[in-house]
């Protein structure tokens, strides 16, 4: 009865998502910076001290890259596929940092999705300016 309905409605939304193909959250910097246990660890490792991040060859304070992959599971928990999905498995590659205060763009397509298993497989891609800085995958199994 009613989990049949919930099922056919959750691949009804993934299949409509994987017709537009795109999910895009944009990140705000004053959404990335709340304290939080990260972002003490983060001021530990001098992320707070712009002259440290420079001596190892940084422009700035660097975003913890925790809270970036945060994002992701914010993304696939609330977006997409939402509710009733398990992170299964993310694989992140990130080719630039994230300076504090800098905004970003976190896009994720549906790469495949499998009506008969709930497999679903995500290709994200993360950018500051127009400029990809990170790109992986993750597999979600949504959950019947």
């Amino acid at each position: 009865g009613q989990t049949i309905a919930r099922e056919k409605e959750t691949i009804d939304r993934l299949e409509a998502e994987r017709k537009v193909g795109l999910v895009v959250l944009r990140l705000d910097p004053k959404r990335i910076r709340p304290s939080s246990f990260a972002n003490r660890h983060e001021s530990i490792l001098a992320s707070t001290d712009e002259a440290f991040a420079r001596a190892q060859g940084f422009r700035g304070r660097v975003v913890y890259g925790a809270l970036l992959l945060a994002r992701v599971s914010e993304l696939i928990g609330m977006r997409l596929p939402g509710r009733d999905s398990v992170w299964a498995r993310v694989d992140f590659e990130f080719s630039s940092p994230l300076y504090v205060n800098q905004s970003a763009q976190l896009e994720a397509r549906i790469a495949s999705f499998s009506g008969a298993t709930g497999l679903l497989e995500l290709r994200l891609n993360l950018q500051r300016d127009g400029k990809r800085i990170a790109k992986g995958r993750a597999e979600v199994v949504v959950v019947r």
